[in-house]
């Protein structure tokens, strides 16, 4: 999940003469919002929300500490508590196109594509030349099955940043889904050239090559996504896929495994480790990691399940 910068805040002065522009509250709550703004940076998602909720108690409607709370929430997956931050934030300053964005965020987490897409328009109404939210409506359009409107806003993407890696390799998922593999490597080979030392170009090519069969060269992205990233809960859990689908059930387990231990909470990875655990003849095991993954998330499936969705979304009645 991606943190968008919040609102721009005041320069800090110090002492004295700060208090005399600002007042000292405000710069006091100010102080406090740019703390949990660097631990939530270094990923203490609870010690920032104290320090947010501090900011809040002093100044209820600092849309700083609504915006970046917000984005906290939803990165614990809290996302009713995150969209009502957002909420409050957008009904005091209508005209800001984060919270819009975050709020965007928070919906897709609930699968709620109409709500997601709507908030990423208003953005992009407010801030038309920002690359990255046609990106992320692009990738609520797949999940919605709305392909060519998906297709549209990554082309539109890069069309503002040619640069933006993570638009060229959702294209490429995108024609990965719909079947056009050799277009899916072309945009992956666009992609790893802006990006090359960005592990998840390895995991993303990774998932459409095993999605088109090519299993052995699925297999070295995957093992060199883990070697550029090995505490990446991601890169265990797609090269845990692969190697599954390989008939290769005790390796794929201990894949699994390594993307659970790093990421406890993840349903993926908890549904991918209990698939390996069935293949294994580990009913118990299986059916418990099942359960929890499905507690998570009703809908979690295996890592083929994001090109599955959009390729099932987009089919003809």
């Amino acid at each position: 999940m991606k943190i968008l910068p919040s609102l721009a805040r005041p320069i800090v002065l110090s002492g004295l003469a700060l208090c005399m522009l600002a007042g000292c509250e405000s710069i006091q709550t100010a102080g406090l919002v740019a703390k949990g703004t660097e631990i939530h940076q270094h990923g203490d998602l609870g010690r920032a929300i104290r320090y947010y909720d501090a900011a809040l108690e002093r100044d209820p409607g600092n849309i700083d500490a609504l915006n970046d709370r917000g984005l906290a929430y939803t990165q614990l997956g809290e996302y009713d508590r995150a969209i009502a931050d957002f909420d409050e934030a957008i009904r005091r300053d209508p005209r800001q196109p984060a919270p819009f964005v975050n709020r965007a965020e928070a919906y897709e987490g609930k699968h709620e594509s109409a709500h997601a897409i709507a908030d990423f328009s208003e953005a992009i109404r407010l801030d038309p030349g920002r690359a990255e939210t046609y990106n992320d409506r692009g990738l609520a359009f797949a999940y919605a099955g709305q392909t060519e409107r998906a297709r549209a806003d990554f082309q539109q993407a890069l069309r503002l940043k040619p640069s933006l890696a993570a638009a060229q390799s959702n294209l490429g998922l995108l024609y990965a889904a719909l079947g056009e593999y050799s277009s899916a490597e072309a945009a992956f080979d666009k992609a790893m050239r802006l990006s090359p030392g960005d592990m998840r170009m390895h995991r993303d090519r990774c998932l459409i090559r095993a999605a088109a069969g090519d299993f052995d060269r699925a297999l070295q992205d995957c093992a060199e996504a883990v070697r550029m990233a090995p505490g990446s809960s991601s890169a265990h859990r797609m090269m845990g896929f692969v190697l599954l689908r390989m008939n290769r059930p005790d390796q794929a387990f201990v894949e699994y495994d390594a993307a659970v231990v790093l990421s406890p909470k993840s349903p993926e990875a908890l549904y991918g480790r209990g698939m390996a655990e069935r293949a294994l003849g580990r009913k118990a095991e299986a059916d418990r990691d099942v359960a929890a993954a499905k507690n998570l998330d009703p809908e979690v499936a295996d890592d083929a399940g994001v090109l599955q969705r959009w390729r099932k979304a987009s089919a003809p009645a």
